[in-house]
């Protein structure tokens, strides 16, 4: 990967995405660390502008970390919440069989207090057939994402993601929807809650899809 980079980059390149994906990126911090310092390197040798990014559970992050990655230039982050603590931790478990709510949610508060000013942290709430409803009540996960990381940081980004069944024998308690089709009503209503709570499009795709606005931007961290 570095080698071919390097030629690329020796080649000619205005700018690299490079992204983290698959599994859990942090559990494997020494093989990030490595290739992260080496493609930034490179970038920097031939003036390349690195657009750095990862799928994490947020769970193996910490302060230093996020320091040392956002100096390098990773600062797209998505992060996947399943719904509310009790559904999110019913569905994800550790090893240990324990939830990992609170622990993604410290995760993204630390976030949030960083200086950081290039992060651009996308949340990804999934729902079902079930569980969006309970996304809707007043007071609940919802509000409190956009209470405590989208109100006043454009740095947090909101997306929704209805959950189709795929195979793999992993949905035990998860009431799938049929096809993206028969989830459109249910997104159409969490976003409507977006807009009563002021959320601004440039924070929630979704919004901007809905009216057809190409200004709006897009993470795909």
């Amino acid at each position: 990967i570095v080698r071919f980079i390097s030629r690329r980059a020796k080649d000619g390149l205005d700018w690299l995405e490079f992204e983290f994906f698959g599994g859990e990126p942090l559990g494997a911090w020494n093989t990030v660390k490595h290739l992260t310092g080496e493609v930034h390197e490179i970038c920097q040798r031939y003036g390349v502008r690195l657009i750095g990014g990862m799928t994490t559970n947020a769970t193996l992050l910490n302060t230093d970390r996020l320091d040392w990655l956002a100096k390098h230039a990773i600062t797209g982050f998505q992060i996947t919440l399943d719904g509310p603590r009790a559904v999110h931790d019913a569905r994800r478990m550790s090893a240990q069989r324990t939830g990992s709510f609170d622990v993604i949610w410290q995760r993204m508060e630390m976030m949030r207090a960083s200086k950081h000013v290039d992060l651009d942290v996308t949340i990804r709430v999934h729902f079902d057939a079930c569980s969006w409803t309970v996304l809707l009540e007043k007071g609940g996960l919802l509000d409190k994402i956009v209470e405590t990381f989208l109100r006043d940081d454009p740095r947090f980004k909101l997306y929704f993601n209805s959950l189709n069944n795929w195979g793999g024998g992993s949905g035990e308690g998860v009431k799938f929807f049929t096809s993206r089709r028969q989830s459109q009503p249910a997104l159409e209503k969490l976003l409507a809650h977006m807009r009563e709570a002021g959320v601004d499009p440039s924070q929630a795709s979704q919004l901007c899809e809905e009216t057809g606005d190409q200004a709006c931007s897009v993470c795909y961290a």
